[in-house]
């Protein structure tokens, strides 16, 4: 997103701990058929931890787009400018006259839409909550499966031991 999260220390925790606890939520609840209904969930102990933990997850998010917006106030929108003349800084990193240019971040781009759009901060709230957690859900399956296949592979596992040996 474009903003260093080493300066949120404790929210950056709680915000890690919201999102593990918000996956084990979402599977609880996957597994109650009772609690689909929103009015059951909303009323039983498991509801009330969610309403909390989406306070958690969102007031991150909404801290972070705010970093984002004051990072190009005080730079003077500079970098947002010239989104129609970075079309090809969106494939790498390009360098010109001597001077390396970083592509946007997401939220970066969301920004500038939101500027020329009716794109509002809960609108880019919901897309930054989206990218933040399917992040987190893509990469916790993506070693789920690496591990279920490690452990499915015996030979593999021995032909890594031996290289960190």
């Amino acid at each position: 997103m474009g903003v260093s999260l080493q300066k949120f220390g404790e929210f950056q925790k709680q915000y890690r701990n919201a999102i593990h606890e918000i996956t084990e939520l979402m599977v609880y609840r996957a597994f109650k058929p009772w609690l689909y209904n929103d009015l059951l969930f909303s009323l039983s102990p498991q509801g009330r931890k969610q309403k909390n933990l989406l306070k958690i997850l969102h007031g991150f998010t909404e801290k972070v787009i705010a970093e984002r917006k004051l990072y190009h106030e005080r730079t003077g929108n500079r970098y947002l400018k010239n989104i129609e003349d970075n079309k090809e800084t969106e494939a790498e990193d390009v360098e010109v006259f001597g001077i390396k240019k970083k592509r946007l971040a997401m939220l970066d781009l969301l920004i500038a839409a939101s500027r020329e759009s009716s794109l509002t901060d809960l609108d880019m709230r919901e897309e930054v909550d989206t990218f933040m957690f399917e992040g987190h859900d893509t990469t916790a399956a993506g070693i789920m499966f690496a591990l279920l296949l490690l452990a499915e592979h015996k030979d593999v596992q021995v032909y890594f031991s031996i290289l960190h040996l």
